[in-house]
């Protein structure tokens, strides 16, 4: 039963991304810096990740954000939705920049189940357009991850991370967010 929510919740999620009219797609691969898991602080790479994300801001700046992300942490595999919401902090003709929130619900592709796994966190974007509609994108920032139920199967079950990105960038029109 748990799984059939979170499959609605994950489904509901890239249905109103799919819906909406987007002003620019990310493809990124991600590496997560690891800083601290459970109570203890340790330095080091927690796992990596593909995200495809779509975005849009309006006029002044705001601005709404969904994704997926597929990638490997301590507790294995998982697959997350991302929601968020933006603001753009700088737009040029050739350089943009905006600072993100996002809560990231998922599933740890996990035997004998999947169990129920979270990122919330915000970053720091920046991307450098070498075209119209193409250009390069970075992002730098901190979350906080959880796997509730994994702690019965081994003994570590939140991290707090330093996600490290790069990837593509492609936007609707020359004059998109």
């Amino acid at each position: 039963m748990k799984l059939i929510r979170y499959g609605l919740l994950l489904a509901g999620l890239y249905a109103a991304a799919v819906q909406a009219q987007p002003s620019a797609l990310q493809i990124r691969i991600q590496r997560l810096g690891s800083l601290r898991y459970n109570n203890v602080n340790d330095l080091g790479w927690n796992g990596w990740a593909l995200q495809v994300e779509k975005s849009h801001s309006a006029p002044n700046g705001l601005g709404w954000l969904a994704g997926a992300e597929m990638g490997y942490t301590g507790w294995g595999s998982q697959v997350l939705a991302k929601g968020g919401v933006q603001y753009q902090l700088t737009k040029s003709s050739r350089w943009l920049s905006s600072v993100r929130a996002y809560v990231m619900p998922g599933a740890a592709l996990f035997r004998p189940r999947p169990l129920f796994t979270y990122r919330v966190g915000g970053e720091v974007v920046g991307a450098y357009k070498l075209g119209k509609r193409f250009g390069l994108m970075a992002a730098a920032g901190i979350a906080y991850a959880a796997c509730p139920a994994y702690d019965r199967y081994g003994s570590i079950n939140r991290y707090v991370d330093v996600p490290l990105s790069v990837g593509v960038l492609f936007t609707a029109s020359q004059t998109a967010r």
